[in-house]
């Protein structure tokens, strides 16, 4: 399970929850775990989701998550962060989905 296309969902929690984004990505993997919005913020089939995570085993569920993090946690000036950042802002999934794709 790659979480990477969760991004805009993680956006979409910490926004709800005002959070940062650390937060609100444990919080998308809470849901996931319980198969549940716990947190709001992002409409997804957690059930289905719980699923596809509980089969993997830690070691992929760990590779999961810190790609993820390694991802989202990139400030440097030419990471996709800022664009990811930028588009949120605007509304612009269309243009957030092309920075996920390395557009």
């Amino acid at each position: 399970m790659n979480l990477k296309p969760y991004a805009w969902n993680i956006f979409e929690i910490a926004k709800e929850n005002n959070e940062d984004l650390g937060a609100a990505r444990r919080m998308l993997v809470n849901n996931i775990s319980q198969g549940r919005a716990v947190n709001g913020g992002a409409d997804l089939d957690y059930a289905a989701l719980k699923k596809e995570w509980e089969a993997m085993d830690g070691e992929a569920q760990k590779a999961a998550l810190e790609e993820l993090c390694d991802y989202l946690t990139d400030f440097s000036t030419d990471a996709p962060y800022h664009r990811l950042c930028r588009a949120f802002e605007q509304g612009d999934r269309n243009a957030f989905d092309k920075v996920l794709e390395g557009k």
